[in-house]
């Protein structure tokens, strides 16, 4: 709940925060995500801390609990229907982040009231998506101050491909995968290239046996809790890895 004074007011910041926060176990984390869900509307999460707008900032947060709830198809839909009816509607700009909009679709805040001409049309507080999509979704990640080390874990939910990146202090940071059907079976490729100095692990989500490595030098292969790790993947050149 909110507080004490209205004890039916259930906030998307608070209960999104304590999934991605952690605060809360895998069970509680599905039981909030199903009832956040449950105020989708064809525009977007509405939010009942204020007056029924969606927040794209707000809405970031619960971008993040649907993934801590392992419920990426989840995340991707919410992104298709609030940021992609943000990118594609006519009132917007096509390329930058609104700041809010009503539950009905219409460019009105509460903040302002009767002045959608106040409503910020490039507003960074609304990228949430960046983080998931290229963290969580893509799954590369730097887990040392200046990116001496890194991860790599995708997490692909109903998508075939995904490619992308970043520099950071040591270079350049970039990888992709993708999911086909071949003879019946699902192989998975990914690839990861990081810079040279640099050592990192990939995370693959397959239960699958078989491994291919492509130019993974000493990469080290495990299986447990129904993932490949391969860990001791160098930077400096570029590692392919294929599981079938």
């Amino acid at each position: 709940m909110d507080n004490l004074n209205a004890p039916d007011l259930h906030p998307q910041d608070g209960n999104s925060l304590a999934c991605w926060f952690g605060i809360v176990d895998v069970d509680q984390a599905a039981t909030i995500t199903t009832n956040l869900k449950k105020r989708w509307g064809p525009y977007g999460p509405i939010n009942p801390e204020c007056s029924g707008p969606v927040s794209p900032f707000i809405s970031g947060f619960e971008l993040q609990a649907f993934v801590r709830a392992n419920k990426m198809n989840d995340a991707l839909q919410m992104i298709r229907t609030a940021w992609g009816w943000m990118i594609n509607n006519p009132a917007s700009t096509g390329s930058t982040m609104l700041e809010a909009w009503g539950g009905d679709g219409q460019l009105t805040y509460p903040f302002y009231k009767d002045k959608p001409s106040y409503i910020s049309h490039c507003h960074p507080f609304s990228t949430g998506p960046v983080l998931v999509m290229t963290f969580e979704l893509l799954g590369l990640n730097v887990t040392e101050a200046g990116g001496i080390s890194w991860e790599f874990r995708p997490t692909p939910g109903d998508l075939e491909h995904c490619e992308g990146g970043f520099t950071g202090v040591y270079g350049k940071y970039s990888a992709g995968w993708k999911k086909e059907r071949k003879n019946g079976r699902i192989v998975f490729t990914c690839w990861v290239d990081t810079p040279e100095g640099t050592t990192g692990r990939l995370r693959a989500p397959t239960g699958l046996g078989q491994v291919v490595v492509k130019n993974g030098q000493n990469a080290k292969s495990s299986f447990h809790d129904g993932y490949c790790w391969m860990d001791g993947v160098k930077g400096g050149s570029r590692h392919e890895f294929v599981f079938q």
